[in-house]
């Protein structure tokens, strides 16, 4: 009994707010989402007021059908254009792979626009469909409180018609859901067969490149015993001229508005150019260095059409071959329109050859791959090719005329490499590797002429440079007025580089090694480096140094644009400087930051090598920084500024530039001194315009003892005034020094601009020595009297006499 009532008190609670540490907590209520409410009854007509718009403008968005009926009416023609392409219908046993990759590429990009406008249609007709039910829910409720609430007849016919209005809504957007989602379905089942396409096109390609060097096709000779069949060629020749119309037809019709950009580009630019070869002509009597640019814009439609269809060449991507072939051809034409004037004299006539033959390459795609007709053309081009080549290569002198002595070399060792190439073409041929000879005269002709095009191309936009930087409107710009030359050689610079790329480019994509390369890059820049905590790719290099170098080209092109712009801005001197370095440096110190995370480092690991970086500033690279927050000193509190005339020890000049280390002076003799950014702050510095470009010259003059001094002042006094650039104030100033032996010194100041104080001083010395010759007035002259002469001097004197 004792033990019961032990226990029974043991599990007794000691409070009522004190639960055993045994006990569960109490269950949290689960909180859930109340639904649908009816709207209250005073509430109702406005609410309906309101659903009413809603239920307007939702039927409006639903009757909307303009994507649904483009889709609809581009699927079939879409579907007739790729089922060649995909596998079905009637499909070439032989065909080139190089116009299905652009073709089921555009196809794919026009899917999947569809594709994006017809899901943000499903997303948006599905919310509508969800709001819709929860307003009929919400209605509902509210029209059986309404009768429970004995609400007038009136108010109950307006919920129901609003019901009505909803149920209608619903069915509407219901009607359109399930439109919208077969048209999708039929968009996403034509993408997936593209995807397919693609891949089989990728496989066939890998394929072709495994049997480049297999033999497909009799040798040539063989081919020449056989029975020709002409009609049969005849037919393929016509055939492949309607496919290619029709190409053409359906590529100008689906890029119209490019077509009409073009046009208009050709416009502009033929009127550009005529108009500012004329304003060359005008100006070529003061400047002859633009001679060569008027020779160039001789003839401006010629010029404009080449330039334009450069711009489509690299505009138009994903194009047929034919549209291609057009491009080249157009090209060729405007190129030797314009030939006497873009073409150096030497190479003429290889440079018209070599555009004949590439035309009749052209040409002879008509004709089918494997007959005589192509087989013959495509040997008769490449000999007559390298004919051409090994001619240029014997002869001596012409690369003068096209390139400089750096690209010489890099010249002909491109038409060795050429002729090469198109030998092997040749000897493929003749054994009967047809798919390799094409390929190597492709990409040997093609790359050629896109070199010869391109070099015309340069001269052509170094002209149009030339008449833009001489636009009067152009050139009054202050960025450009003191920079034209600057602007004509870095722009002609990469220019050359862009071009040298574009041609790259284009060569790796005519020989199809461009993919293989890319491939091979992104291997190469994603292997990875790993050593304990260290993990480093190349990409991540690359991703710091190109963002780096982006940034500081960044900075000192925005620094040097508002440099000019601001000096024209009426600033205090040195502003425009201290404005334009902070906008530098600031946005290289963000470019930095960005390389650093553009390279995958971690913020905790830039912390570290910036506390690393600390203790090497403390140990080794005091004097760097030292000099860097002194440049900043320099530009900000502006003891120095550049144009300035200073002498800091025995330096004494002007100031050219200020940078992050260090400060450039230019001597009067000419040369360039580099001074540490920490000597013009701590070092004690002689500015001699820091306040006033004045600068005050003294002019010491002396004359014969018995000249008046008053005469003497007031002939130097009127030297300086009848001076044009001596400054009347502060007036010169004409001082009586002293006296000199046999000589009265005096002092002539006066005042000048300091860009031509020599100048200015010697021409007033010069001044000086005249008017005093001619008022009569000696200089001094050294006067020896003998006190006591001996017998041999008076010898030699008396000789001398004689």
């Amino acid at each position: 009994m004792r033990f019961l009532l032990l226990a029974a008190l043991l599990q007794w609670p000691l409070g009522a707010d004190a639960p055993s540490p045994e006990a569960a907590p109490a269950p949290v209520a689960e909180v859930r989402d109340a639904g649908p409410a009816a709207i209250l009854l005073p509430e109702v007509l406005r609410s309906a007021e309101k659903v009413h718009g809603a239920l307007k403008s939702m039927a409006k968005s639903l009757a909307d059908r303009q994507l649904i009926e483009e889709v609809q009416q581009g699927l079939p023609t879409l579907v007739s254009s790729i089922d060649p392409l995909t596998g079905k219908g009637p499909l070439p046993p032989k065909r080139d792979l190089t116009d299905v990759r652009p073709a089921l590429q555009k196809a794919d990009d026009t899917l999947s626009t569809w594709d994006e406008g017809l899901e943000s249609a499903v997303r948006a007709v599905y919310e509508n469909s969800q709001e819709l039910r929860r307003l009929d829910e919400v209605w509902s409720l509210t029209e059986a409180q309404a009768r429970k609430d004995g609400a007038p007849t009136p108010v109950l016919e307006r919920i129901a018609a609003l019901r009505a209005s909803i149920d209608a809504t619903a069915a509407q957007a219901r009607t359109q859901l399930g439109q919208v989602l077969t048209t999708q379905n039929q968009v996403t089942t034509l993408r997936m067969r593209i995807a397919d396409a693609l891949a089989g096109v990728a496989k066939a390609e890998a394929l072709q490149a495994e049997q480049l060097f297999e033999v497909e096709s009799v040798p040539f000779w063989k081919l020449l015993s056989r029975p020709t069949q002409v009609e049969k060629s005849r037919q393929q020749i016509l055939q492949t001229l309607r496919k290619y119309a029709t190409a053409l037809k359906d590529f100008v019709r689906s890029h119209s508005e490019q077509v009409l950009v073009l046009a208009g580009l050709l416009v502009l630019l033929t009127i550009v150019l005529w108009r500012g070869r004329a304003r060359l002509k005008a100006e070529m009597a003061s400047d002859p260095s633009i001679a060569t640019a008027i020779d160039v814009l001789r003839h401006p439609l010629a010029a404009a059409l080449l330039l334009t269809l450069t711009v489509a060449m690299v505009w138009l991507q994903r194009r047929p071959v034919i549209v291609s072939q057009v491009l080249l051809l157009g090209m060729l034409v405007a190129f030797f329109a314009a030939g006497q004037s873009i073409i150096p004299a030497r190479a003429r006539r290889s440079a018209y050859a070599l555009g004949l033959i590439v035309a009749i390459h052209i040409v002879s795609t008509l004709a089918p791959d494997l007959s005589l007709l192509r087989r013959a053309i495509m040997l008769a081009v490449g000999l007559a090719a390298t004919a051409v080549l090994v001619g240029e290569l014997r002869r001596r002198g012409w690369e003068a005329d096209i390139a400089s002595n750096r690209w010489r070399p890099l010249l002909r060792a491109a038409l060795i490499a050429g002729t090469g190439l198109l030998l092997a073409s040749v000897v493929a041929n003749l054994v009967g590797n047809v798919a390799l000879a094409r390929l190597l005269a492709n990409g040997t002709l093609y790359s050629g002429a896109l070199l010869l095009l391109l070099s015309g191309v340069f001269q052509v936009l170094e002209g149009l440079l030339i008449v833009v930087l001489r636009n009067p409107t152009v050139s009054r710009r202050p960025l450009i007025a003191g920079n034209a030359e600057l602007f004509q050689t870095r722009g002609t610079r990469y220019l050359r580089w862009a071009l040298g790329l574009l041609w790259l480019v284009a060569t790796a994509r005519l020989f199809r090694i461009d993919v293989p390369i890319w491939d091979t890059a992104q291997r190469v820049v994603s292997w990875r480096a790993r050593m304990g905590s260290l993990d480093l790719s190349l990409g991540d290099v690359l991703a710091f140094v190109i963002t780096l170098w982006i940034s500081v080209l960044l900075g000192r092109l925005l620094g040097f644009v508002l440099d000019e712009g601001l000096k024209t801005r009426g600033l205090g001197r040195g502003v425009h400087t201290a404005i334009s370095r902070t906008v530098t440096y600031a946005v290289i110190a963000v470019g930095t930051v960005l390389a650093v995370l553009a390279s995958g480092t971690e913020l905790t690991r830039l912390t570290v090598l910036i506390g690393t970086l600390g203790v090497g500033i403390g140990f080794g690279l005091q004097d760097v920084v030292n000099n860097f927050v002194s440049g900043l000193i320099l530009i900000y509190e502006r003891p120095v500024q550049v144009g300035d005339v200073i002498e800091v020890g025995d330096v004494m000049g002007t100031v050219r530039r200020i940078g992050i280390r260090s400060s450039t002076v230019a001597t009067e003799q000419g040369s360039e001194v580099v001074v540490p950014n920490a000597h013009l702050i701590s070092n004690e510095v002689t500015n001699w315009t820091l306040t006033d470009k004045r600068r005050r010259t003294d002019i010491d003059v002396a004359v014969a003892e018995a000249t008046s001094p008053e005469r003497v002042g007031e002939l130097l006094l009127q030297v300086a005034g009848a001076h044009p650039e001596v400054l009347k104030a502060p007036e010169p100033l004409a001082l009586f020094a002293g006296f000199g032996n046999s000589a009265l010194n005096f002092q002539l100041q006066i005042w000048t601009p300091e860009e031509i104080r020599d100048r200015v001083a010697s021409e007033v010395r010069t001044a000086i020595g005249r008017v005093l010759g001619e008022a009569g007035i000696q200089f001094p002259q050294n006067e020896v009297h003998l006190v006591s002469v001996g017998q041999s001097l008076q010898e030699l004197l008396h000789k001398g006499s004689r």
